[in-house]
């Protein structure tokens, strides 16, 4: 753990180091809800609001979670647009942000059980908000990049066309699995132009 708070520190630090404050930035992000593209707009050394607006398509799951009794596979895809704060606490690390927001969209699940059952778990209802830490994406001219975790809260996911097999696994069970939960985790690596 020591090892990788030095590499975030260190990245953070020597990236765009000497250079001056930008106004606006474009970036990319990368996250389990998929791709992003990000716009910037830098208010201060500060602050800075983003718009981001990503998406997955459908695409199976490397996880294959155990319900009651039952393996299923997920295939999932999203569909979303926010818009972010980032605040920089400490003048002499901009490299540290704090990262709060709002976002509205979609993201669809459909379980596969292997002995037969089918849940389709969707996070429909909208807003969400968000919030979490960041490390680098500094407000400077030229290339940065960087690192954030959070969490998303909502309402939580709702059941629909389901279709119960053999398996034990009820709705209420599925519904209350880590993996559909109504505060999802969050983390996305993202790389960005200042100018």
């Amino acid at each position: 753990m020591k090892k990788i708070l030095l590499f975030l520190f260190g990245f953070g630090i020597s990236t765009s180091y000497a250079q001056e404050i930008a106004q606006y930035s474009v970036g990319l992000g990368l996250s389990p809800f998929g791709g992003s593209l990000q716009l910037g707009y830098v208010v201060s050394e500060k602050t800075s609001f983003n718009i981001g607006v990503g998406t997955l398509p459908e695409s199976s799951s490397p996880f294959s979670p155990e319900i009651g009794g039952e393996t299923f596979d997920v295939t999932s895809s999203s569909d979303w647009m926010g818009f972010f704060i980032n605040h920089r606490p400490f003048e002499s690390a901009d490299w540290f942000r704090v990262n709060t927001g709002i976002a509205v969209g979609s993201i669809f699940n459909s379980l596969v059980g292997d002995q037969g059952s089918n849940y389709d778990v969707n996070y429909t209802e909208n807003p969400v908000t968000y919030l979490g830490i960041g490390f680098g994406l500094r407000p400077k001219k030229g290339l940065t990049y960087g690192f954030d975790a959070g969490l998303l809260y909502g309402s939580g996911p709702a059941l629909t066309g389901l279709q119960g097999g053999c398996s034990s696994a009820s709705p209420e069970e599925v519904l209350s699995h880590p993996f559909f939960a109504k505060v999802l985790p969050n983390i996305q690596f993202g790389v960005a132009y200042g100018f």
